[in-house]
């Protein structure tokens, strides 16, 4: 038998020698393990991100002539069994589900708190903020999370006034 992970035990079967090499190797780059990023593609044109990808169907396409109120397609990264989690269906690669909303939270400094939903913030096809965060959320990246009050009011584009009739 050639090398391989099975040949890496001891004679006492322990895995130790093995781990502490792939503990201290450098890991191949995304190129050389076949593509497995989103946005990496491999020398011999194949990428997982373009066999793999996400479209956000809005839930009154089927009303429309046409499927312009959806989000995508574009390529994601992950799978079922990774940490980026995304199920796909196995006969189309369209993802089925996975995290559309992430978050990372700074208590020490809430301003620094960083978020994506995906497709965006509004549920109205007509607003910038309908689709705005699904390329960052396809890039694995976050948006500011605002909350001190004056960092908020910076941020502010638009404020709705509800008030009872």
């Amino acid at each position: 038998m050639g090398g391989g992970l099975h040949e890496s035990r001891t004679k006492s079967g322990s895995r130790v020698p093995l781990t502490r090499r792939l503990l201290t190797q450098e890991p191949p780059s995304p190129t050389e393990g076949g593509g497995s990023d989103a946005e990496t593609t491999a020398p011999n044109g194949w990428s997982w991100g373009r066999l793999h990808h996400a479209v956000f169907a809005h839930p009154l396409t089927g009303l429309r002539p046409d499927r312009a109120w959806d989000v995508g397609p574009f390529p994601v990264g992950g799978s079922a069994a990774s940490v980026m989690h995304a199920e796909y269906r196995t006969d189309t690669f369209r993802l089925t589900h996975g995290a559309s909303f992430r978050m990372i939270v700074d208590v020490g400094d809430w301003d620094r708190s960083v978020f994506v939903n995906v497709p965006g913030q509004s549920g109205d096809p007509g607003s910038p903020h309908y689709a705005d965060l699904a390329p960052v959320w396809g890039r694995q990246d976050h948006v500011p999370m605002l909350y001190g009050r004056a960092a908020v009011d910076a941020a502010t584009e638009t404020i709705i006034a509800l008030t009872p009739a």
